[in-house]
């Protein structure tokens, strides 16, 4: 995981991943844009029902409204669609929250090889609780489940 560097040009990436952007530190941050990208897709070898798609799409676009951003939409299908557009913005780095195994992972692994291309780096934003929760998920949820409560004191005051 390479962490953001502040004053850097930046794009955001929203994911239906992790639609709590507005928890993370944007401040400092040389933002250009945002990006919803849409990957339910990359889930299901079949079609994805279209309430399924939208539903993503709401979800991601309230994210950016909630950010105070206006986000461009793209496909993740050819990862060379994110790396012309954060290009075409001249950006440095794609800030997005933490990505974990699995299908959104492979997709931005492919993508890899063309923004080094470019030179623009992706960075990821990980929260504490990222840090604390996903070293517990290596089998499932029940190891994470008996972490529940201390997770709970340790992060929700009241």
């Amino acid at each position: 995981m390479t962490a953001p560097k502040t004053a850097v040009p930046t794009v955001l990436l929203i994911t239906d991943e992790d639609c709590c952007v507005t928890d993370s530190d944007l401040d400092g941050l040389d933002l250009r844009g945002a990006a919803a990208l849409a990957t339910s897709h990359l889930r299901s070898p079949r079609p994805v029902a279209d309430q399924v798609v939208r539903f993503e799409r709401g979800a991601v676009d309230d994210t950016a409204q909630r950010a105070g951003l206006t986000a461009t939409a793209i496909q993740a299908d050819d990862p060379s669609a994110l790396v012309d557009w954060a290009a075409s913005l001249g950006a440095a780095q794609i800030v997005t929250p933490y990505v974990t195994r699995g299908p959104l992972f492979d997709w931005m692994t492919q993508a890899q090889g063309g923004l080094d291309a470019k030179g623009i780096t992706l960075t990821e934003v990980r929260r504490d609780w990222d840090a604390a929760i996903w070293p517990k998920a290596t089998a499932g949820f029940f190891k994470v489940k008996k972490t529940i409560p201390d997770l709970l004191d340790r992060f929700i005051t009241s």
